[in-house]
């Protein structure tokens, strides 16, 4: 409350009526938090700081008034009171809604309490839209991360299948070039005493890496790689 003392008792009947008033609907006035001297009403955990002060004028001091200070004259600085008072919510300036009332020539404060009333009802509505929406920021951002943590192990999963398919494909190579060299050596003019043992185990060993007869071990790989156990 900042007013002059022609203004303080008006000043403090405003407050306590609007005190009492604003009880009524549940707002309940308290003092700053920490070292802030403003105070502010409170409603269902949002508070809404005000200030109730008289603006004055500043008026050119006369050449009588001027006094000596550090050996030079300095003219004083003289104000005139302007009777009249502002009650604002602070903090509300860039939200669009109304958060300044003022004394005019036809109207005082106390005859615009409804208009007051329903300034700080929109207000709180805005301050608890506000905390909603600050509380929703690291929900969304959590929200996003495990988002991306999915997209990534998908990425991974589909980069380990598509690994698993180049194996495949190389051990299917591998089976079909021993079974070509193997075509080669049967079809040669002349056999080695004790080859055909040789070219018995190179089939065997073929078949052993060839994935076209093992269907089952391939979609088993599949599903452990899908299931992220790669």
């Amino acid at each position: 409350m900042k007013v002059t003392p022609k203004t303080f008792n008006r000043a403090c009947l405003f407050l306590q009526g609007i005190i009492k008033l604003f009880d009524s609907y549940g707002w309940i006035m308290q003092k700053g938090i920490g070292n802030s001297n403003q105070a502010a009403f409170v409603f269902e955990g949002e508070r809404l700081s005000f200030e109730l002060k008289e603006p004055v004028t500043q008026i050119s001091a006369e050449i009588t008034n001027l006094k000596r200070k550090d050996g030079y004259l300095w003219p004083t600085k003289e104000y005139a009171p302007s009777g009249l008072f502002e009650f604002t919510i602070s903090g509300m300036y860039l939200t669009g809604l109304q958060a300044c009332w003022k004394d005019t020539a036809k109207k005082r404060l106390e005859n615009r309490l409804p208009s007051i009333v329903q300034g700080f009802r929109q207000a709180f509505e805005y301050k608890k839209l506000e905390t909603i929406r600050i509380r929703a920021k690291p929900l969304a951002w959590e929200k996003k991360a495990k988002i991306n943590q999915e997209l990534l192990r998908l990425k991974e999963i589909e980069e380990a299948r598509r690994n698993h398919l180049f194996e495949l494909a190389q051990a299917f190579d591998q089976a079909r070039s021993i079974r070509n060299l193997i075509l080669a050596f049967k079809e040669s003019d002349s056999r080695e005493e004790g080859f055909d043992m040789w070219l018995g185990w190179a089939e065997k060993t073929a078949n052993e890496i060839d994935p076209v007869d093992k269907q089952a071990e391939v979609l088993t790989g599949s599903q452990q790689i899908e299931a992220g156990e790669f």
